[in-house]
């Protein structure tokens, strides 16, 4: 027999014993309607509602059918009711419950109410999720969470932008920009009920490549030459470089932006200078540079004959060479090569010298004398 049939019977049954009689019963009073979740999706059959007559005490009840209909009479309460008296609704329904109450209004005949019923312990039959975790890598983070009681699946926040229904405990955020945010809030669903639990969040940054100068290496030359930088930078990110030079004072033109510079020296020795490079986000790298400056040889050379007879040639070389002492043989040119320093004096059969770029008048007369002397043995 269908709800309204039950209902439409009762009703008769009033208006029959409604006639006036001297063994009259009391009219019926209906107490229907539907045992519902919070989002208004009947429980089925089973749930339990207790009425309570809070003026006798008086105890009648009704189990919900498959569609969560229930449905009782206030004449059933063994006094019968009153106008005015208030029945209290006890309904238990597994671990969903709910109390309320209704007062008896005779001129109305009846009560029609849903009772919407929710978990007695919390409010709401979904639990929120738990224990959110991230891995992060290059453009990419991977959310995962452990999902709360109750929950048929999730609706998860990216950024602002809503997946729900989704049944995984993961999520995975990739494409992003580098240096990009993953901010991510997740709450669980119960389809049955159609509640949603209180949400958990967090905001996440993927991590930030490193940057490493590149075009390195060291340099070598002599006093005089240009010492030439133009260094490089690798990024994952496509962060802008910004170069840095530990010697500002020797690469006087040196460019952060471009990582060029210059720098001659104007004497001999090793020095050594730091580059660097950052991406801006705190990523660095270094590079020292090692720049050798070295002298240069003066060849020179004692002419026997010809246009330069009786002179002196001299010829810079690239290479360091120690001096030996002459010795004239024959009709041949003799060869005074060593390494020439500022105002130094030969000294001996070694001659030895830094880079000095001239050679003291001295230092020429002496030399000049020692060749002479040369010359004029090979002519006896």
């Amino acid at each position: 027999m269908n709800n309204t049939l039950k209902i439409g019977l009762l009703l008769i049954v009033a208006a029959i014993v409604s006639v006036p009689s001297a063994t009259a019963l009391q009219d019926p009073y209906p107490l229907y309607g539907y045992v519902v979740y919070e989002n208004g999706t009947p429980v089925g059959a089973g749930a339990n509602v207790t009425f309570t007559n809070q003026n006798t005490g008086e105890v009648i009840s009704d189990d919900t059918s498959a569609s969560g209909w229930y449905m009782d009479d206030a004449g059933n309460f063994p006094s019968g009711y009153q106008d005015g008296q208030t029945i209290t609704y006890y309904t238990v329904f597994g671990e969903y419950t709910n109390t309320t109450s209704h007062t008896i209004d005779v001129a109305a005949g009846s009560c029609n109410m849903n009772i919407t019923v929710s978990t007695s312990s919390t409010g709401t039959d979904v639990q929120p999720p738990t224990n959110l975790q991230h891995t992060t890598g290059n453009f990419w983070v991977r959310h995962t969470w452990t999902g709360g009681a109750h929950t048929d699946s999730y609706n998860v926040s990216i950024n602002g932008v809503w997946h729900n229904g989704t049944t995984n405990t993961y999520y995975n955020h990739t494409g992003m920009s580098a240096h990009g945010w993953s901010n991510i809030t997740v709450a669980g669903y119960n389809a049955t009920t159609g509640n949603t639990s209180t949400s958990i969040s967090a905001d996440v940054q993927i991590p930030n490549n490193p940057i490493t100068i590149t075009n390195t290496g060291d340099w070598g030359g002599e006093v005089g030459d240009t010492v030439s930088v133009d260094y490089d930078a690798t990024d994952a990110d496509s962060d802008t470089p910004t170069f840095s030079c530990s010697r500002t004072d020797l690469f006087t033109d040196f460019n952060t932006a471009t990582g060029t510079g210059s720098w001659t020296p104007s004497s001999y020795g090793t020095t050594s200078v730091d580059f660097g490079v950052s991406d801006g986000h705190g990523s660095t790298s270094n590079y020292t540079m090692t720049i050798t400056v070295t002298h240069f040889s003066i060849k020179l050379t004692a002419k026997k004959s010809g246009s330069e007879a009786n002179s002196i040639v001299t010829t810079e070389t690239g290479a360091n060479t120690s001096f030996s002492a002459p010795t004239l043989t024959g009709g041949s040119d003799t060869d005074l090569s060593g390494d020439w320093a500022d105002e130094d004096t030969p000294t001996g059969s070694n001659l030895w010298g830094n880079v000095g770029g001239m050679i003291s008048m001295a230092l020429v007369i002496g030399i000049v004398g020692i060749i002479m002397a040369l010359l004029r043995r090979g002519m006896q």
